[in-house]
């Protein structure tokens, strides 16, 4: 791998966020997980809008969060936060794929050393279970859509493009480079863990998001691209999703128009990823 793909190049354009106002991300999202009460209010509708509301809650969430964040980080700064502050950045390299491409082969190495002695069958099914999957191919097509296609590109946002880039660019502006890097990659792996984690806060679960979250938080410092770590985040859920489907009693019980979504997933996400970036103000972040 050339050393030069392993620079910090989110150091090339710093922003002026403050330490604080990456936990502006955080407060979105905790105000966003209240949505959930919607759907615990719904308990008395026809099970017909009980499962439009299921269906609804998650997505709801995940862009309602986005937004909040983006409009209370515009809120704190003044101005809405443009594509070079979030270093949303058309197109991948070969360079970076490579990256990627490294970066999953070592994670899920890591992620087999973690689960050593332990059994995995029946995981899969449970989880085709617990998502609610098999139930008709609408209600499918919303699960997976929100598990393998926004929260790839809405967490990145919230976690690496808010948080990380807003404890990064504070610690650097003030001279301590490596140890801009070693707390934005710390704080946004240990923020990006505790949604997934519910009450199960140590252990190999808990040892496997921050694994995840680390590697994500790498991709985006060492590609300074937002769209390399949502396309790194898609290949993980990509390779998780696809399991369940693989595994999970998915070759029976899902159309195929399922398969097609999450195997292809890192390309509807990059897609995504483009999208935004055309349409997000450009602007030019503030220099070092």
């Amino acid at each position: 791998m050339p050393i030069a793909m392993l620079r910090n190049r989110l150091a090339h354009h710093l922003t002026s966020w403050s330490l604080w106002h990456g936990l502006l991300a955080l407060l979105a999202i905790l105000l966003g997980s209240q949505l959930q009460v919607i759907v615990e209010l719904g308990a008395g509708l026809p099970a017909h809008w009980q499962a439009v509301l299921h269906m609804l809650a998650t997505p709801l969430q995940l862009i309602g969060s986005v937004v909040l964040a983006l409009a209370l980080l515009a809120w704190a700064t003044g101005q809405w936060p443009t594509a070079r502050d979030l270093a949303l950045r058309h197109g991948l390299g070969r360079q970076e794929l490579l990256l990627l491409a490294a970066v999953f082969v070592v994670t899920h190495v890591l992620f087999w050393m973690l689960a050593w002695g332990t059994s995995t069958e029946g995981q899969a099914a449970a989880l085709f279970r617990e998502m609610g999957l098999g139930q008709g191919t609408g209600q499918d097509l919303a699960i997976l859509f929100s598990a393998v296609i926004l929260a790839p590109v809405c967490e990145e946002i919230l976690f690496r493009g808010i948080m990380l880039r807003a404890v990064h660019d504070h610690v650097q502006r003030r001279g301590y480079r490596h140890l801009a890097v070693v707390l934005a990659l710390v704080v946004s792996a240990v923020a990006f863990a505790m949604p997934h984690l519910g009450d199960s806060l140590v252990g190999r679960l808990a040892l496997a998001y921050l694994v995840t979250g680390l590697a994500f938080g790498l991709v985006y410092l060492w590609t300074g691209s937002l769209t390399a770590a949502m396309v790194s985040h898609a290949l993980q859920s990509c390779y998780a999703f696809g399991s369940v489907l693989l595994f999970g009693r998915g070759e029976s019980e899902v159309s195929i128009l399922a398969y097609v979504l999450v195997l292809g997933c890192p390309v509807w996400v990059y897609l995504c990823a483009r999208a935004l970036q055309r349409v997000w103000p450009a602007g030019q972040a503030q220099q070092a």
